[in-house]
């Protein structure tokens, strides 16, 4: 008796319809595409902090090998303004003899870890400058996915010319 079964003319137009596939096509895609425009966004906006305190403590680094009119820290935050929330700024300067004495302090080589003078040093010093920052991604998704904070950190050396 199934076999015998013939669908109406509207039903077979129905059936072989496909004006709605596009739509639950869309709707299948449409989450996968929104998480990836969040997470573009997100990390594009990380480049940005990482690129802004590189150039900030750059300037740190030039500007205390010229000169002592400012601290590092100042120079860091300056150019930090306006975008970076400067409360979440950790500055670290270390002062080191030579530079195969940095080349010691690098806790992935193997050897002991010699940390370098907290400071600026003397005049001929190898100098240290680091930031890092804490960063909350804007959106909920991408921070479930990739953690609810990132530590992004930025080093510089220079030779201490003052």
């Amino acid at each position: 008796m199934i076999n015998n079964f013939k669908a109406s003319n509207g039903a077979q137009k129905w059936l072989k319809s496909e004006e709605g596939a596009s739509v639950a096509e869309f709707a299948l895609v449409l989450p996968i595409l929104i998480t990836l425009i969040f997470v573009i966004f997100d990390m594009g906006i990380m480049m940005v902090i990482k690129s802004t305190l590189q150039t900030g403590v750059t300037a740190a680094a030039r500007s205390d090998s010229t000169s002592a009119s400012s601290t590092p820290a100042s120079v860091i935050t300056q150019y930090a303004s306006g975008f970076i929330n400067s409360s979440f700024i950790v500055t670290t300067i270390q002062s080191y003899p030579t530079f195969s004495a940095v080349a010691g302090s690098n806790p992935k080589q193997l050897g002991t870890v010699t940390p370098g003078a907290s400071g600026v040093g003397s005049a001929g010093s190898i100098v240290k400058y680091q930031a890092q920052y804490t960063y909350t991604p804007v959106s909920p998704l991408t921070a479930q996915m990739f953690g609810s904070t990132k530590l992004l950190t930025v080093i510089t050396y220079g030779k201490n010319g003052i």
